[in-house]
C-alpha cells in the first residue's frame, strides 16, 4: 500500500469494466430520496433499492429507472424498521432484511410486503459481517471474544437456526460436561 501511495497511477473507467450505464431514477413526489452520508443503495439484477434515514426504502426498475414502490415503512412498531437500519438483500430468495436491533431483522419480500422478524443468537450474529443468500444467513466474526470460540456461522431462515459453524482453529471443540 505504501508503494502505491508513493507511485500514484491514473485509473481509467475502462480499467474497471467494459461498459458504463447511466440510469436516471424517476423523480416523482413519492420517489424522491434525500441522499446523504447515511444513504443506502443496493443494486440487484432487476432492481435498484435506495434509502435514507427518515424515509422508507425506494425500489426502482434497474433497466428503466422507473419508481416501482416503497419497501415497508420507517418506525418503531411491529413490521417497521428504523431509518438507520442496515440493509441486506437475498437476491436468490427475493428478500430484504433490515437490522432493527442487535441481531434482529425485519424481513420483506421484493414487493414490499412484511414477512417476519428474524432473530439470530446475539453472541454469534452481532459481532461480524453478514451475508444473506438463498434463505440462509452467514456471519463472520472478525474478532472472537469470550462469547464465541467460532469464526463463522450459517443460519437457516426464517427461524434463525444455526446449521453450521467453523471454529477458530478449524477444529470443532470437544464437548465437555460439568
Amino acid at each position: 500500500v505504501e508503494t502505491a501511495f508513493q507511485n500514484p497511477q491514473e485509473l481509467l473507467l475502462s480499467d474497471l469494466g467494459e461498459k458504463l450505464t447511466y440510469i436516471p431514477l424517476e423523480t416523482l413526489e413519492e420517489s424522491l430520496v434525500k441522499l446523504g452520508s447515511s444513504s443506502k443503495m443496493v443494486v440487484t439484477d432487476k432492481y435498484i433499492f435506495v434509502g435514507e434515514n427518515s424515509m422508507p426504502l425506494s425500489c426502482f426498475d434497474r433497466s428503466t429507472g422507473k419508481f416501482l414502490r416503497h419497501i415497508g415503512s420507517v418506525g418503531q412498531g411491529p413490521g417497521e424498521y428504523s431509518g438507520s437500519a442496515s440493509i441486506e438483500v437475498d437476491e436468490v430468495a427475493k428478500r430484504i432484511y433490515f437490522s432493527v436491533k442487535g441481531s434482529r431483522y425485519q424481513c420483506y419480500d421484493f414487493e414490499g410486503n412484511f414477512l417476519s422478524t428474524v432473530t439470530m443468537p446475539d453472541d454469534h450474529f452481532f459481532m461480524g459481517s453478514h451475508h444473506f443468500s438463498d434463505n440462509m444467513a452467514y456471519t463472520y466474526c472478525n474478532i472472537a471474544n469470550a462469547a464465541t470460540t467460532h469464526r463463522a456461522f450459517a443460519y437457516q431462515l426464517p427461524d434463525g437456526t444455526c446449521t453450521d459453524s467453523l471454529s477458530l482453529d478449524g477444529i470443532t471443540p470437544k464437548q465437555t460436561t460439568a
